[in-house]
């Protein structure tokens, strides 16, 4: 089979459709890095704006040992980029390096501030670097 992205990444939703109407942290679906066996080691937050009236929405991604409890922050040092969105049909990209070995369950939680009336805010968690391929 000929490499592609396609065989690299596997996209995974991290936040349905979610509609925001106050300054709050909004959590993400726990996702395992290991998928199908394919043990990833790189993920990309694409986060996603509909209608928004007000408001900055930013991603913040985490990592938890066990994917239902003690959620951290990804250090600064394993962050790329970051992901914010303040306009209606914004899309935001940003990566991150997850610790699988202590932490491998991920999830995006967005931080919304500057809000008095909302937006619709969704995001996808791409999974890269997979241990086997194809990823999907």
């Amino acid at each position: 089979m000929r490499r592609s992205i396609y065989s690299e990444v596997k996209a995974v939703r991290a936040l349905n459709v979610s509609t925001i109407n106050s300054n709050t942290n909004t959590d993400g679906t726990s996702v395992g890095l290991d998928q199908s066996g394919a043990d990833f080691r790189t993920c990309a937050v694409v986060l996603a704006a509909g209608a928004v009236t007000d408001g900055t929405y930013t991603a913040v991604p985490q990592e938890s040992a066990n994917g239902s409890n003690g959620w951290t922050d990804v250090p600064a040092e394993r962050l790329q980029g970051a992901a914010a969105v303040n306009a209606a049909n914004g899309v935001a990209l940003m990566g991150f390096t997850p610790d699988p070995a202590a932490a491998p369950f991920v999830r995006v939680r967005v931080t919304s501030t500057g809000v008095t009336t909302g937006g619709s805010i969704s995001a996808i968690l791409l999974l890269g670097s997979p241990g086997k391929y194809p990823a999907n």
